[in-house]
């Protein structure tokens, strides 16, 4: 398009303007000047949608020819006459993106134009630990919080577990400490706050558990049964009809078992069959014998996995069962179902891998009591790691039938101990970490 220019009037705004930068919904109007010795009186603008760039020839003598780039749906009115000493054109930008136009003699003006589509809301999102996730007590983790949106600045970020404030993040990165969490589900909560005192939270839920201890007790003896009495002492078959995969273990304390896994490995690959029937026998005598063999119940089917692998362990529940024990020993045999061939597993005697065992899951013991001298007072603490909320008490007595009673003050958590204080009980006074199991 050209401009043409009759008159000259000096006129002294030659600045352009950078402008509106955040988002607002009234349309505004840059200024940018032509003189043909001195080309555009800018070489960028920085504008929103909706804005008026105004390109205005200020010189008597030569025309502009202005070029450029269609900026989208955009209006452009050039006047005949604006009633002045110059000619000008208005060009109306609708759409967010980067333009240029020029002169006759290469020189670009670059037009950016920003969004003026409001900011999303504020909100702030708990990106460290995953939702649901699990730790031991006592757990200890750090909490990372992003916020995002709005349309100011954040201020700050405070963290919470449950209703507790945990900690308070000023700038990035947003975290905040968690320490010596028991057992239990807990929420844990971020909230964002921005300079204009905007509130956004976030929340999650974890779950504490307690410390287990694991324990692996491998048979008394194993070995296949045969229907004629004959046995076979080098690996377990689960052979349909003729041959049972017997073992035989020795009675221990169940109290704290939490979960008791069959642990059986391949001996010989492909597997006869992907399922396996898991009876249980109780009171053996620590041998197995024919008699053993078709005794006892279906404890329920195991069904190995596809990809098992050679010296990979597959793992079956018998919890119920084996609590149910008497003893003074129990055992488990295999069989698979009819016409399914045998599924050969390692036995004690041939091992290639893990033999078959048992694998019993238990909470940590409560951690003993440890004792301290105050002046004239008596300090017991124990850890928080308390997974069997076990109470403090007391005895004057350690012989059998001794009476013990509750210690009667209300611990107070210091660090990771718990802590009582009280005077001096007696010449004689003995103390322990007590469950009702």
């Amino acid at each position: 398009m050209m401009l043409r220019t009759r008159t000259f009037k000096p006129l002294f705004c030659l600045t352009a303007l950078f402008l509106f930068t955040s988002w607002r919904a009234v349309a505004n109007t840059v200024d940018v000047y032509w003189e043909a010795d001195y080309g555009f009186s800018t070489g960028s603008v920085t504008i929103n949608q909706g804005d008026t760039i105004d390109i205005g020839n200020l010189d008597t003598t030569y025309e502009l020819d202005l070029t450029g780039t269609d900026p989208g749906d955009w209006y452009a009115d050039l006047p005949a006459s604006d009633g002045s000493s110059y000619y000008y054109v208005p060009i109306t930008y609708y759409y967010a993106g980067t333009y240029s136009f020029s002169d006759q003699y290469g020189d670009t003006v670059t037009v950016t134009v920003n969004s003026t589509a409001p900011p999303p809301p504020l909100s702030v999102a708990i990106t460290s630990p995953a939702n649901d996730a699990v730790f031991t007590a006592p757990a200890n983790f750090t909490v990372t919080a992003v916020p995002s949106g709005g349309p100011v600045a954040y201020s700050e970020v405070d963290f919470y577990v449950g209703t507790n404030h945990t900690g308070v993040a000023y700038s990035s990165p947003y975290t905040g400490a968690v320490t010596n969490l028991p057992v239990g589900s807990f929420n844990i909560s971020a909230i964002v706050t921005d300079n204009d005192l905007n509130k956004a939270t976030n929340s999650i839920q974890v779950t504490v558990q307690p410390l287990v201890v694991t324990n692996y007790i491998v048979p008394v003896v194993c070995y296949d049964l045969y229907s004629d009495g004959n046995q076979n002492g080098f690996y377990l078959d689960a052979g349909f009809g003729d041959t049972h995969g017997t073992m035989e273990f020795a009675e221990f304390n169940t109290a704290q078992c939490v979960s008791i896994q069959l642990e059986l490995n391949p001996y010989g690959l492909p597997l006869g069959s992907q399922t396996v029937n898991v009876y249980g026998f109780d009171g053996g005598n620590g041998t197995l014998s024919i008699s053993n063999y078709d005794e006892g119940a279906l404890i329920g089917v195991m069904t190995l996995p596809a990809n098992l692998g050679y010296g990979q362990p597959a793992t079956f529940d018998v919890t119920a069962f084996v609590k149910s024990t008497k003893g003074p020993y129990f055992g488990i045999w295999l069989s698979t179902p009819a016409g399914s061939g045998d599924d050969v597993f390692s036995s004690l005697e041939s091992n290639y891998g893990l033999p078959p065992e048992l694998y019993a899951i238990s909470p940590a013991p409560p951690p003993p009591p440890a004792i301290a001298f105050a002046g004239n007072k008596l300090v017991i603490s124990w850890s928080t790691n308390n997974a069997f909320g076990a109470t403090l008490q007391t005895s004057t007595s350690l012989a059998s039938g001794a009476t013990w009673v509750p210690v009667n003050l209300t611990p107070v958590l210091l660090g990771n101990q718990w802590v009582v204080t009280n005077s001096m009980p007696g010449p004689t006074r003995f103390f322990r970490l007590a469950t009702s199991n």
